[in-house]
């Protein structure tokens, strides 16, 4: 059976291989801590509130402190997505930074989250029935459905882990009556348009 950890050579090669990225690249990996973070410039103190926001959540929820990956996507949703709760920018900056981290950023999960930001695709969001349609037309999946496959096993989906999606992604497939209002909507328009 195989061991779950890995071995003292495996260990050493990932050594030597971040032992030779660059000094910003071995930033994205380290832990935030205020102020030092921004005292070596590695985050811009204008960024200091969000990430503020960002180190207290993960207090609470009894975390390690963010890495500056993540703490680098957080900042560009606040600034994004400021009506955005703080759990839903957390959450999906910690997806993006994962994706980066692996090498794993698929352009086409950019244009997603690009429709999300515009559309306001968060509880209390802006229009999520037109962030479904925008993604249905450019035949995308949306946000809620790419953030519970891409970063998580479903066999290692706790009940608890799949219930925070749902309530932080809350417009999905399963929304059934703004999608039944938009086909309708579509069909009406689709009829108009012949006429």
């Amino acid at each position: 059976m195989p061991s779950a950890a890995p071995t003292l050579r495996t260990v050493q090669r990932w050594q030597t291989e971040f032992n030779r990225l660059a000094d910003d690249q071995r930033d994205a990996y380290r832990f935030v801590r205020w102020p030092e973070s921004f005292e070596s410039d590695t985050l811009p103190w204008e960024a200091s509130r969000a990430v503020l926001e960002l180190l207290r959540l993960h207090v609470e929820w009894n975390w390690d402190p963010p890495t500056v990956r993540k703490a680098r996507w957080f900042i560009r949703l606040f600034q994004a997505a400021p009506a955005a709760p703080l759990a839903w920018r957390q959450e999906v900056a910690g997806n993006v930074a994962s994706w980066e981290a692996r090498g794993q950023v698929d352009p086409q999960w950019l244009r997603v989250l690009e429709l999300a930001l515009l559309f306001g695709a968060w509880p209390g969001g802006e229009n999520p029935v037109a962030y479904v349609a925008a993604a249905q037309d450019r035949g995308l999946p949306l946000l809620a459905d790419l953030l519970r496959v891409s970063n998580t096993p479903k066999e290692a989906m706790t009940k608890q882990t799949f219930e925070r999606l749902l309530d932080l992604f809350p417009v999905g497939p399963k929304d059934e009556a703004a999608l039944r209002q938009l086909d309708f909507k579509r069909a009406e328009e689709e009829h108009d348009g012949k006429a």
